[in-house]
């Protein structure tokens, strides 16, 4: 217990006093990194379609085409 209330103070105190990172992200890196996030996003959205909906798509077909033959 005790050492967690000394990690929580040592990140206590590297957030309150930052220091500067001299570093520049030019335009054309921070647009790249836009598209990329987006282009994850949207994979990620194209993976849980393709695992749901497809399977239940497909199940659904299955059943209107044997209630087809059954008639």
């Amino acid at each position: 217990m005790k050492i967690d209330i000394i990690r929580v103070l040592i990140c206590g105190i590297f957030f309150l006093n930052p220091s500067a990172a001299f570093a520049y992200i030019g335009p054309g890196m921070g647009v790249g990194a836009v598209l990329v996030t987006f282009a994850l996003l949207i994979g990620i959205i194209f993976l849980v379609f393709a695992l749901i909906w497809l399977p239940l798509k497909r199940k659904f077909l299955n059943k209107l085409k044997h209630r087809e033959k059954d008639s």
